[in-house]
């Protein structure tokens, strides 16, 4: 079990690292070869669909979840600070999933939101309802939304639980397809889709 936690961490700390690096391109070779011979432009969509998933890589959010679920325990077992896991470029929201409260060193270190660059302009939720309306396709993963309003998982996910409070989407559960390591993801649509 251990060993399968250090794969998923190492697998989330490469991707932190380099969010392409976990891009299969054995099989990003094999889709696009597949589609410049397909005819059926039915089965075309679906293989277009499914290239644009390996492109995408890794589900982080998934990933990040599955890897705060056991952070606390493994870093404890293993020694692992809390510092340590911020300089690999951890995120706090992940840190804070798992448990982990800030040290002294990090509140000491006089880290600042400037010093990581400048904050996204808000994006109004009206505008992601429509971005959710024109650009997502009926059935649609967190990872999907946060490409598509250019942010985070975490700043996508709070915009999430603001259109189904709203009423606008609704959660249809895990994604069947899933056939990866951790959690399959959760799959959403527009309400009025559904």
């Amino acid at each position: 079990m251990a060993d399968d936690y250090e794969t998923l961490l190492r697998q989330y700390l490469t991707w932190l690292a380099d969010p392409t690096a976990l891009v299969d391109a054995g099989e990003v070779q094999r889709l696009e070869a597949a589609i410049a011979h397909e005819a059926d432009p039915v089965a075309k969509l679906r293989r277009l669909s499914e290239l644009e998933r390996v492109r995408q890589g890794t589900d982080a959010d998934e990933l990040a979840d599955t890897v705060a679920d056991g952070l606390a325990e493994w870093c404890e077992a293993n020694g692992i600070t809390r510092g340590a896991l911020e300089e690999l470029g951890v995120p706090r929201g992940v840190l804070q999933r798992a448990g982990l409260a800030a040290t002294p060193r990090a509140a000491r270190s006089g880290r600042t939101r400037a010093a990581a660059g400048p904050r996204a302009e808000r994006i109004d939720l009206d505008a992601v309802i429509d971005i959710v309306t024109d650009r997502l396709g009926r059935t649609w993963r967190l990872s999907d939304l946060a490409a598509a309003i250019e942010r985070e998982p975490a700043t996508a996910r709070n915009y999430l639980v603001r259109l189904i409070e709203r009423g606008v989407v609704t959660e249809l559960g895990d994604d069947p397809a899933h056939d990866g390591r951790g959690r399959a993801p959760k799959l959403y649509a527009r309400a009025d889709a559904t």
